[in-house]
């Protein structure tokens, strides 16, 4: 059925939804027994409402379904996320582009939170909880943009991974080693890991960067979170060695910078300490200083335990 504007092609059409909703037998408009099925497209002026969920600006814009495609099959054991519940938007026009734009209301703004946003749901939303993810923009009192983790009720926080997959879904992919890798991620307590997973691809540093958050410290006498370091050897026994830095207060009106280490799950510890007061300490009982003379050699400074200094030098 194709409606235009001209009042001779409308007036049938308006005979038959009056017919619908009872006008024709004398009862009110205000409802509409049964259902309007339409069997092939309907043409409005400049808006086109097709079969298959298709909404269409000739030539210019169209909203369909999409992702249609064979099933995928089970991956280890574990049923994969299927084809077919996608929305698309798709441009017409020659040099057009495909955007998404959320504005803010054109009435009065709220104060805080959003303005406008992108919320994706790990759960159906209900009064029992939610876990999402959101793309913000906040209001004036907050003053900037969000890519927001957040969870209510039964919910609980997952980390966010800025993450790169190329390969392992088509067939065609067959003959190339699929690589994945998870660049970034954010932790459920705040904080953040760089090059976090990584399979496929060229080696590189798994783990290798990652911020760390120990026991807060006392009221109003928090230490900095520590920026930790990761090294590895994976020839054969896997070798780790992590070392950590941050800013700790020693004192009530003094603060260091902490530089501790560990190999494998050990626990940390300390091997240098520079303070606000100029200080530098090697916590390590029998520690030494390395140095190098103008001609060349090397000397290890050490102090005995009655306080003499020694020196060494070094022949490797």
């Amino acid at each position: 059925m194709r409606l235009r504007s001209s009042a001779l092609e409308i007036a049938p059409v308006m005979a038959i939804l009056l017919a619908q909703a009872g006008v024709a037998r004398g009862q009110g408009p205000s409802s509409v027994p049964g259902d309007f099925t339409v069997g092939g497209a309907i043409h409005l002026d400049g808006f086109s409402i097709r079969p298959g969920v298709v909404f269409e600006v000739p030539d210019e814009l169209r909203f369909q379904r999409g992702g249609v495609s064979d099933p995928l099959p089970p991956s280890h054991g574990r049923i994969r996320a299927q084809p077919g519940g996608n929305f698309e938007i798709a441009p017409l026009g020659d040099y057009y582009r495909g955007a998404l734009d959320i504005y803010p209301t054109q009435g009065k703004k709220p104060d805080t939170d959003a303005l406008a946003e992108l919320t994706i749901h790990r759960l159906f939303p209900s009064n029992e909880g939610h876990e999402m993810l959101s793309v913000s923009a906040l209001a004036d009192s907050q003053s900037r943009f969000g890519l927001i983790v957040e969870a209510h009720g039964s919910g609980r926080v997952k980390p966010l991974d800025f993450q790169m997959i190329q390969g392992g879904l088509l067939a065609v992919d067959r003959g190339l080693e699929p690589f994945d890798a998870v660049a970034m991620r954010m932790k459920t307590d705040g904080t953040m890991q760089f090059s976090a997973v990584r399979h496929g691809g060229e080696p590189g540093p798994v783990d290798a960067i990652s911020v760390e958050r120990d026991q807060p410290g006392a009221a109003r006498e928090q230490a900095s979170d520590y920026i930790r370091l990761t090294a590895k050897r994976t020839d054969g026994e896997l070798t780790r060695a992590d070392w950590r830095m941050n800013a700790q207060l020693s004192a009530a009106s003094s603060s260091s910078f902490a530089l501790e280490s560990r190999d494998g799950n050990e626990p940390y510890e300390a091997k240098l300490k520079a303070t606000s007061a100029g200080d530098l300490e090697l916590p390590t009982a029998g520690a030494s200083i390395m140095l190098t003379s103008p001609n060349g050699k090397r000397w290890r400074l050490s102090v005995s335990d009655d306080g003499d200094l020694r020196t060494e030098e070094i022949v490797e």
